[in-house]
């Protein structure tokens, strides 16, 4: 169960599936938990909503591969507030031999959500931004040479209001 969570939360963080529309879904008190605890849940975990606190410390590895240069780093991203987000997987998956799992794998539907309740397609960032807030945002990059730390290259990746 572990294996195909870890594999679910690749398939939210890559953007593999391309969703659209909200959905409205209650889960009970009991069904909503701390992403921590997903390793101990027996059952389908579709049935559960999870939630990354704030503060709440998120690995993130970051890749470059271009024809100048190549970088891999692993990074801790903080969350700056309460997220929840559920997995619609289809039924059976744990049962699937490897090629039917990996197949299954593509149908996974990821949510995000701010109450829990009113969820988001992750895919669809229109409706993500709306959700989360986010009116404007931008990506610069640039570089700089001096003496004391030699070249440097700077990424920066803002949103606001």
């Amino acid at each position: 169960m572990k294996k195909i969570l870890m594999l679910a939360l690749l398939v939210l963080f890559s953007g593999c599936a391309f969703l659209s529309g909200n959905v409205v879904k209650n889960y009970d008190a009991d069904r909503i938990v701390h992403y921590s605890k997903i390793s101990g849940i027996t059952g389908d975990i579709g049935n559960y909503a999870f939630y990354i606190d704030k503060g709440d410390k998120i690995p993130v590895s970051l890749n470059v591969e271009t024809g100048l240069a190549s970088a891999s780093d692993k990074i801790e991203l903080t969350s700056g507030t309460k997220l929840y987000f559920t997995l619609n997987i289809p039924a059976g998956i744990e049962k699937m031999d490897e090629k039917e799992r990996n197949r299954a794998l593509k149908d996974i539907k990821i949510y995000i959500s701010r109450d829990a309740v009113n969820w988001t397609p992750y895919t669809d960032l229109k409706a993500v931004k709306k959700m989360l807030g986010i009116e404007k945002g931008s990506v610069s990059y640039g570089a700089s040479i001096t003496k004391e730390e030699g070249l440097k290259l700077n990424v920066d990746v803002k949103a606001g209001k």
